[in-house]
Parts: C-alpha cells; structure tokens; sequence
C-alpha cells in the first residue's frame, strides 16, 4: 500500500506540472527582465548625455571667464563703430568714443575683455553655444538678466555654486547652466564704483546650448544596446520553447517509466503477497567494531506470517533479537557475510527460538541490506530423520534376527550341555578333597560353565519369539535392586552413587528386563573405569521428551547411567549397540550386554543414546514412556 501511494503521488505531481504555463511565466518575465534592461540602458544613455553637455558647458563657460580675465591685462585698441562695438560710456575717458583714422572710419577704444562677447557670438553662430555674463545689477543693458539668470543669481546669493537646468526652447531640449562670476582686480580697474569690493559675488556666467547632438549619440548607443538586448531575447525565447519541447517529451518519458514501474511492482507485489516461500527483506546492524550484531525487518509477505507464526506489524522496524531474543548467532554471521561479500548462501538449519528448521537462501538487495526466502523443512527433516532412524532399526533388528536365526537353534543344545557339565562336574567335585588342586580345577570349570550358561541366557532372551507382557510399575525400587546386586561384583575403587525419584510416574514393564538394563549398563561402566578409581552415577526423573522424533513433547521417565571410565571415540560410540561388538579382551565380554539393553529399550517403545569423550567417561540416557493407565500391555519381542 505504502509503494501505491507513492506511484500514485509521482503521478500526480508530473500529471500536475504545466509547462506551458510555466513557459508563459517565463516568457513574460524574460521579456520584463529584458525589456528592463533596453530601459535601463536608455536612461543611463540619457543621463550619460547630459553629463557629458553639463560638462562641455561648464568648459565653455570657464574659458568665457579665463577670456576676460586675460584681457584684463592688456590696454585697449581702437576698432570700427559697429553695432557690436559702440563705445561704452561706462568706461574711463581714455576709450572716448568718435575717434577718426586716418583713412576716415570712425573708430572706438574697444577694451581686450570686450572682444569676449563678440567671440561668444562667433561660437554661437558655429556651435549654438550662448554665453552671457549678468548680474541683478548690470553697468551694461545689454547683461540686464531674465527670469531664469535672476532665479540663478539669487541662488548664488543663498550660498549655491552652480545652477542648470534643461529647457524647452522652440521644441528642442536645451541646456541652461550659469556659474557665479566674481569680482576680481583687473575688474577694478575699470569699475571703479562706489561699494564693489573685490572677492564679492557681483554676476554670473550663463550658457546656453541645445542638447540635440548629445542626445543624438545616446540614442545612437542606445539603439546598439537595444539590438543586442534584442538578440538575447530572441535567444532566450529560443531556448525557453526548447527547453519546453525538452521538458514534456521527459514529462512523457518519466510518466511511462512511472507506468513501467508501476507494473513491474504489481508483478512484484502480486509474487510477494502469493509466494509459498516465505520472503523478507532486511537492513544488518553492526556494532562498534564493525561485526554484524543484529538485523532489522523491513517488510516481510504474508508466507513469512504463516511460515514464522509472526505478525507483519509485530515484527517490521524491529529486530530479530528484540522478537526472537534466543536466536543463534548462526544467522546473523551468516547473513552478515552476504552483506559483507555480495555473494548469496543457501543454508539449511534448526532455529531454537520458532522450533523449526528452514531452508534459507539469502543475498544481497542494496547496501546493508538483504533479502532471505525460506521454507518451513520440519516436516521434511522429521520425516527424514524417522526414515534414517527407521533404516538404522531395520538394520540393527536385522543384526539381531541374523544373531537370533544363528544361534537361536543351538543355545538350547548348548544349555543341555552346560547342564551335563554342571551336573557331573558338581558329583566329581563332591568326592574331591576341598583343598585339592583338582578340586580347585574343577572349580574353574564350573566358573567357566556358569559364565557359558550367562551367555547361552542372553542368547536366548536375544532371540525368543515369545510374548512378554509389561505391567505399569514403578521402576525406583527395581533399579536400586539392580544397584545393591552390582555393588556386591564392583572393587572398592569404585563407588556407586544415585538419585532416583521416589514419586516417579509409572511405566508399562518386565522387571526381568529392567533388573537386567541396570545391570548390563553398570557392568559396561565397572569395564570401562577397570582397576582405577571411579564414580557410576545413577539418576531417574521425570522429562518431557520427543520420543521418536515427534513432534509434540510427551512425559518420559529419563534414566541416566554414567561413569568417569576411559571414555569412547566416536567410531566406537557409533558401534556400541551392534551384537557382539566389544573393546574388552578375549574371555572379558560378550559383547551382547548393550545389545540387550537396546533390544529392552525398544520394546518398551523407548529410547536410548550415549553420549562419551575420551577420558572424560561415559553417559548412557534411556527415555521410557510412561504408563497411560494401569492395565496390563504386551509387547512381541520380536520387535527388536
């Protein structure tokens, strides 16, 4: 559901993307932006234009001023009476007006600074620039102010240095400036009138000129930035519809990607939820020193619920100690060597904490983590286990019918044998003198023939057809029967201790035959320690147990031989319940005491393991069942 939602989000959020709106955004802000720009570039052409004319007219008017001033300094000269140069009576005597030349004309005493406006005419007939020097007060009517002048001259007054402005004149923009003009010593010279100081502000110098040229070069720069905004527009109108062609034919890619993903996790959701096996996914978890320490699910199908008994939501984000608290170090070594090397394993074990085995095959899925898929192989084990455990009674019961049809037919014989020897022995012993040495010889035969009759004995409970019928008894007081017999055989090196359980359950049983086990294994245990010092330690209790592979527990009564003998290895170990089978000398052992215990255990529908190590002893376990009711059973001995 979690995968779902999310291909569903991804569609949505690349069904909802519009790209041509988004492209329409983009255009009209690339078009704003430039548009911008050429606006931008515009007005910093204009502004550039004026301060460019701002500067050419404060050039001009300081060489107006640098005019005058050298002027100043020279006497005056006579020119012709013109209407540029009419003589001016403000001046002294000697530049008199009406003088006459020789050659008639005449002239007037024409001070050098007074050329200064007529080179001012000259340079507004060529350039359109026009200077004029006034104040609020003027000598000359012809520097009376206007309206702009006297604004400016009251300015310089208030403390300014400078005033311009750009004006309208005849429909083309004009630049007027004036800067302050003040009285200065060759002035003196001149206007010598009452109340002018020199160093005051007495007039000013004003421009006038059109900006059309300026403005022409601006718009000449501008125009050359406008085509090369133009060009990046159209760029970018080029690039933006590619981009947008780009971007919806990925749009059309991913969504089918999306589509193809979508399909490929239904396939993969439809195999995960209906799999047999049972399938999870898992993150490994390390300790401080970087070994595998535990691992976390992720996700897990619902064959992994059936197979494990685990709920999905019990088990996902946690770890596997956290659920299964006794789970062997086994796994996660095992699957932190996937994760470590990449490499897959296949694996088949018991898990202690589900009680099951599994077939296990895991690998890696994406860094630091893995995938296992298993199946449940109890049943199967159980199954092959019974079927080993089954081929292993064929052929021990098979061993001892062969022993039984071999010997079966002669041990009768045998016994009458014995029992001739026992009989006409016991009359030449009987007219022996006790202290004889014959007498003693004869005594070592008889010992020789009680120990063929034990023999022929065991042959014959090996192989009889016969019935036995088992009563359900309690067992303590046979076994400590059995113990108080054997004590009597065993050296004094040798200690018998036991701890048998007076309230023991019932089992369905010979006494015969269990007289005859206790015995059988406290001889092999007396064999094993020999001459040495040891311990044959008997216990009984009750267990619960799974008597021939089963799967449920049952009550058993658990019966545990063990002694502090040499020990077994495990060729030997493997052997112990073959007939005839013996690690005793010639003339020491028959090699069917074990055997008969075996024969015993199972037809009393039990069970019976040892378990050595070599100088360690040996401990022999017999599990029996114990009694449903009191009645009577029976059992054919044939089935051992």
């Amino acid at each position: 559901m979690k995968r779902e939602s999310v291909f569903r989000s991804d569609t949505k959020d690349v069904m909802s993307v519009d790209y041509k709106r988004a492209a329409i955004f983009v255009f009209i802000f690339w078009t704003v932006l430039i548009g911008a720009a050429v606006t931008w570039t515009f007005f910093r052409e204009q502004e550039g234009a004026y301060r460019a004319a701002l500067e050419t007219g404060r050039s001009q008017i300081k060489m107006y001023i640098l005019s005058r001033n050298l002027g100043t300094g020279h006497s005056s000269v006579n020119v012709p009476l013109m209407d540029k140069t009419q003589p001016n009576q403000n001046l002294k005597g000697d530049e008199e007006a009406g003088n006459e030349s020789p050659s008639g004309p005449n002239l007037t005493l024409l001070h050098p600074f007074n050329r200064t406006p007529q080179n001012n005419d000259a340079d507004t007939e060529t350039n359109g620039f026009l200077a004029h020097l006034t104040s609020l007060n003027p000598l000359n009517q012809a520097n009376i102010a206007d309206n702009w002048e006297i604004q400016a001259l009251h300015k310089f007054e208030a403390g300014e240095t400078e005033v311009n402005t750009i004006e309208l004149i005849d429909s083309v923009k004009h630049l007027q400036l004036m800067l302050p003009l003040t009285t200065e010593s060759a002035c003196m010279s001149c206007h010598q009138m009452p109340g002018i100081k020199q160093g005051e502000f007495r007039s000013g110098v004003s421009i006038t000129f059109p900006l059309t040229p300026y403005l022409a070069i601006a718009r000449d720069h501008s125009l050359g930035m406008g085509v090369g905004f133009g060009f990046f527009w159209i760029l970018g109108v080029f690039i933006l519809v590619y981009a947008v062609k780009q971007l919806k034919l990925r749009k059309k890619e991913r969504l089918l990607a999306i589509h193809e993903l979508q399909a490929s996790h239904e396939k993969y959701q439809t195999l995960f939820s209906q799999m047999l096996d049972g399938f999870a996914v898992h993150e490994l978890i390390w300790d401080p020193e970087g070994v595998p320490s535990d691992y976390r699910f992720l996700s897990v199908n619902p064959a992994f619920e059936r197979l494990t008994g685990l709920k999905a939501q019990d088990v996902e984000g946690k770890t596997v100690l956290e659920i299964i608290p006794n789970t062997e170090h086994f796994w996660i070594a095992t699957y932190g060597q996937v994760v470590l090397t990449g490499e897959p394993v296949f694996v088949e074990n018991y898990s202690e904490g589900l009680g099951k085995h599994f077939k296990v095959t895991a690998f890696k899925s994406a860094p630091n983590q893995f995938v296992t898929i298993f199946a449940d192989v109890t049943e199967q084990k159980r199954i092959e286990d019974e079927r080993l455990d089954l081929e292993k009674q064929l052929m021990q019961s098979q061993r001892l019918e062969t022993v039984g049809t071999m010997v079966g037919g002669v041990s009768h014989e045998l016994n009458n044998v014995l029992q001739s020897m026992f009989l006409y022995g016991g009359l030449i012993q009987d007219e022996l003198p006790p202290d004889s040495e014959l007498h003693k010889s004869m005594q070592q035969l008889l010992d020789d023939a009680e120990r063929a009759r034990d023999l022929v004995n065991q042959i014959l409970t090996f192989s009889r057809k016969s019935e036995i019928t088992y009563e359900s008894q309690q067992i303590h007081e046979i076994i400590l029967s059995a113990l108080n017999f054997t004590r009597a055989s065993l050296s004094p090196k040798i200690k018998i201790e036991h701890d048998l359980d007076q309230n023991c359950p019932r089992v369905p049983c010979d006494q015969t035959q269990i007289h005859q086990m206790v015995i059988n294994l406290c001889k092999n245990s007396k064999h094993a320690m020999g001459e040495n010092e040891g311990t044959i330690h008997v216990s009984l209790h009750k267990a619960e147990a799974k008597l021939h592979k089963d799967l449920t527990l049952s009550p058993v009564l658990e019966l545990i031989v063990s002694d502090t003998g040499h020990g077994m290895d495990e060729d030997i170990l493997e052997r112990i319940f073959d007939p005839f089978f013996t690690t005793k000398s010639l003339g020491n052992g028959t090699g069917l005491g074990l055997s008969v215990v075996y024969g015993i255990v199972r037809m009393m529908n039990g069970e019976i393991s040892a378990t050595s190590k070599v100088g360690k002893g040996t401990s022999f376990k017999v599990l029996l069942p114990v009694a449903t009711d009191s009645k009577t059973e029976k059992s054919d001995a044939t089935s051992q």
